[in-house]
């Protein structure tokens, strides 16, 4: 993905396109493998939120650790030549996520049965009967789907909202690292605070504060930069706090799906969830761009219409703020 060969302009978006989408489809699978084994190594409710914490505590200490020092590696590696900066540091990391998944590979293993699962193969017609009839997995897809929409707005839009609606572009180097470190800490501290509490309460309680926080941004309009630092680093907090009970809550749907049917779809039902989350970023991501087409946005410019400004605060605020209150009213229905 990170290679480019001596191809004509034509080849290299084709080289672009196939690469991009190849590392997209293996970073899934992956995911839906690692998903997939938290509902089998324990069924222990308390051990499945550590297990869900810890997840996104790797994820978010990766995170920030990329975002700090990605470019940093470009320039050292590449020094006058950016393209091999990109491939060496590209590798680098490359090669530590395949130490890392070899690790989880190697240092996990089912505890079902003494750790010998034998599985029963199940028809496709069983698998979608066994789904349709678990109405907490659909409400928790619908939710993944409404969230990735809602986020996949936000964070598009964050970069160009900072940059125009705020006027201050130098708090991009600010505010998306102390988003991302809220969320690390909610990840840190959730298994102290959610297993103290029951988790539709829980998600109850963390989406309001979420609506709460965007209703504030949204009458204030962010005209306090030091109250919407506030602001996003507790919506980083209440973020870490929502994925985590979600992901606990969607573990909890394969083992009730099992019980009420008797079809073990484990591997289905993480692969429709994050199917439905990758297809919740990408409509938001093409939301966010019929928004700034609609609304007159025009790359690159030093200032923006009072339409187009508009347009990115409801890009960055009233999407979000729908998402979250379809979301409350979406829990209201979920019954386990």
């Amino acid at each position: 993905t990170f290679t480019t060969p001596s191809l004509s302009d034509k080849g290299k978006l084709i080289w672009a396109y196939v690469t991009y989408i190849g590392l997209g489809m293996c970073l899934t699978l992956t995911m839906i493998a690692t998903l997939t084994l938290m509902p089998r190594m324990t069924k222990n409710p308390i051990e499945r939120v550590s297990l869900s914490a810890y997840y996104m505590i790797g994820a978010s200490i990766f995170g920030i650790v990329v975002a700090g020092m990605f470019m940093p590696l470009v320039m050292k590696l590449g020094k006058e030549n950016v393209a091999q900066g990109y491939q060496l540091t590209a590798t680098a990391f490359g090669l530590i996520i395949v130490v890392l998944f070899l690790l989880g590979y190697f240092g996990t293993r089912e505890i079902e049965n003494g750790g010998k699962v034998e599985e029963k193969k199940n028809t496709v017609s069983e698998i979608l009967k066994s789904i349709l009839r678990n109405p907490p997995f659909i409400i928790l897809a619908l939710m993944g789907l409404i969230s990735g929409i809602g986020g996949g707005l936000f964070s598009g839009s964050l970069v160009f909202y900072l940059t125009y609606y705020m006027k201050r572009p130098d708090l991009i180097s600010v505010f998306i690292p102390i988003y991302m470190i809220m969320t690390l800490v909610a990840s840190i501290t959730s298994k102290f605070v959610i297993n103290r509490i029951d988790k539709k309460k829980g998600m109850y309680f963390f989406l309001i504060l979420s609506v709460l926080a965007l209703l504030i941004r949204f009458i204030t309009k962010d005209s306090s930069p030091t109250l919407l630092f506030v602001l996003l680093g507790a919506a980083g907090l209440n973020f870490g706090y929502f994925n985590i009970i979600f992901m606990t809550m969607l573990t909890d749907t394969t083992l009730y799906g099992e019980l009420k049917t008797g079809v073990k779809v484990e591997g289905v039902i993480m692969s429709a969830f994050t199917f439905q989350g990758k297809m919740g970023m990408g409509i938001g991501g093409a939301l966010l761009g019929f928004i700034l087409q609609k609304s007159g946005y025009v790359p690159n410019a030093i200032e923006q219409t009072q339409q187009a400004l508009t347009g990115l605060f409801h890009a960055n605020v009233t999407s979000f703020l729908v998402a979250y209150i379809l979301c409350f009213i979406l829990i209201l229905f979920y019954k386990l």
